[in-house]
């Protein structure tokens, strides 16, 4: 199978799921082509009009095209129909346009929307994804720190939610309707008021067109109106929605027609097809070829082509001899077959009129929610007199936590703070005491035969002495751990610390009540807070010494 086959194989089951088939998409005038490694626009002539130049490259929606330059650090921006950007190569990310709003990601910085002139309508500092507007609602999604797990919701225009982070996963909004996702694995149907009106039921659903959902159950396809009920029972392998028919794919693989009550109309006997579309042809193989059928399931242009798309407008993209060109109604070559590659976004637009760029992630880190969850005066609310007892009793610990061969504790396992980052918090100081025998006190070099002398007793009125954090990065901050300990060490400069030395890595600052230490380890930043010793410590420590002596 050559590699415009297997390009069609792959893009078209990921894109259609999930999505409409929108019988109204635009025509697209400008056509978006590859010729070695470079994206170029030519007419439905195959005129060349903008010059190949992107390593991306969209349809053109409300004007404008989403394009990726072929620099070495490759910046997205939105050009005209002349070929000038109307939105210039700033953003590390960005979608298509849609409802006069895109999203676009600049360098460190969180998911902005911008109108067609490039001005920012709204910041979200507070998302990891957004996608774009449909029916005026934009899905995003949120880290929730309760299950460390995505959450998705929905805003307006205003940037209001408007829908509360909830689903584990959500579509976008079609016919007032949007599919969502829980955590049993199963799909329903949210209203514009996130109401769930059709319930959790399905393996996978399709979004409504003409107030009609393509369904699965139990591996088998049917379809719904917008209440839930069954219009067509779940009966076939596939279903591919087309108009107010569905193309459908019955058990021995063979694709045909129905109609919307499940009434077969073009029988099944085709090795794959593509919808009409509202057009009189649709694209279907025969014999690992593809041609185009009419209405009553006959070839007007017969199998030649190794792929096939819908016509959208006079024009259908197909393949041939790994190349791909365009054909009119006739079959005949309008533009021939000499270009590498069509854009997936140009597939995904003909095919269900949605795009391959609908979505962006954050590129901002929220280093506030770290500095916020790291206490260095009072490390998750201890103190420089907390004893093990107290420790015990605030974290659930026993006494076969303790063991006398280590002074340092695990206390708080991978406390999430954010998406980006979460934290373990150790303790260090001695919960056993040494007990030396009269023989040993004073002696400053102790034999292996002394040391089998020394008694340990569990004491849990004992003070902790240190605390270390380490802080822990998402993979997404590879190679960011010097910027994160700038970051924090500006914090404490501002908390008014002092940067007393630097030393194999690390760097120690202190003020009045304690020192800070910073380490830079892979993936990961490490901070040692110990307090300094007041008189009234010093003296208490030293009692404690002296008891431990005399017994």
């Amino acid at each position: 199978m050559n590699k415009i086959l297997r390009l069609f194989f792959i893009i078209i089951p990921i894109l259609t799921f999930f999505s409409c088939t929108n019988n109204n998409v635009g025509i697209v005038d400008l056509l978006p082509v590859k010729t070695g490694d470079k994206f170029q626009y030519i007419n439905t002539q195959g005129g060349l009009v903008i010059n190949p130049q992107f390593t991306v490259a969209t349809v053109f929606r409300e004007g404008v095209a989403l394009v990726k330059s072929s620099e070495e650090n490759p910046r997205w921006g939105y050009v005209n129909e002349q070929g000038k950007y109307e939105i210039g190569l700033l953003y590390k990310d960005a979608t298509v346009f849609s409802e006069g709003l895109a999203w676009v990601v600049l360098e460190n910085a969180a998911p902005t929307a911008i109108n067609r002139q490039g001005n920012i309508q709204i910041i979200l500092r507070d998302v990891e994804e957004v996608r774009i507007f449909k029916e005026g609602l934009a899905a995003i999604s949120v880290f929730d720190k309760t299950d460390a797990n995505l959450k998705w919701g929905f805003i307006n225009k205003n940037g209001i939610l408007v829908i509360h982070p909830q689903f584990v996963f959500a579509s976008n909004f079609y016919n007032d309707r949007c599919a969502v996702h829980n955590e049993k694995n199963q799909w329903g149907f949210i209203d514009k008021g996130g109401n769930v009106v059709v319930e959790y039921q399905y393996d996978t659903v399709y979004s409504f067109v003409n107030n009609r959902a393509i369904v699965v159950k139990g591996g088998k396809y049917g379809v719904i109106d917008k209440s839930g009920k069954t219009l067509i029972e779940p009966q076939f392998r596939a279903m591919i929605n087309d108009g107010n028919n569905y193309a459908v794919q019955q058990i021995d693989r063979k694709w045909g027609w129905c109609n919307a009550q499940g009434q077969l109309i073009i029988n099944p006997q085709f090795e794959q097809v593509q919808p009409f579309l509202n057009n009189d042809f649709a694209p279907a193989a025969f014999a690992g070829k593809f041609g185009f059928i009419d209405k009553r399931g006959t070839f007007v242009v017969n199998p030649q082509f190794d792929n096939a798309l819908p016509f959208n407008g006079n024009l259908a993209q197909v393949a041939m001899n790994k190349k791909i060109g365009f054909v009119g109604l006739d079959g005949r070559f309008v533009i021939n077959p000499v270009y590498d590659k069509i854009s997936p976004d140009y597939v995904t637009f003909v095919l269900n009129g949605t795009s391959t760029h609908e979505s962006v992630q954050s590129d901002y880190y929220n280093f506030n929610s770290l500095i916020e969850a790291l206490n260095f005066s009072s490390p998750d609310g201890n103190t420089d007199s907390t004893t093990f007892y107290q420790i015990m009793r605030k974290y659930n610990l026993h006494r076969s936590d303790f063991n006398e061969h280590t002074n340092e504790y695990k206390i708080i396992d991978n406390r999430v703070v954010s998406s980006s980052f979460s934290y373990d918090l150790f303790i260090h100081g001695k919960v056993f005491d040494e007990i030396l025998p009269k023989n040993l006190v004073g002696k400053r070099i102790l034999t292996k035969a002394d040391s089998a002398q020394i008694r340990y007793e569990f004491n849990h009125n004992n003070e902790v002495l240190a605390y270390f954090y380490l802080v822990r990065f998402a993979d997404k901050l590879e190679n960011m751990e010097p910027m994160v300990r700038n970051i924090l060490e500006k914090e404490l400069l501002l908390r008014g610390y002092t940067e007393v030395s630097k030393a194999s890595g690390a760097k120690v600052f202190e003020n009045e009540t304690e020192y800070v230490r910073t380490y830079i380890g892979k993936n990961c930043i490490a901070l040692t807070i110990t307090f300094k010793p007041t008189e009234r410590t010093l003296e208490r420590r030293a009692a404690k010494r002296k008891s431990n002596t005399r017994n």
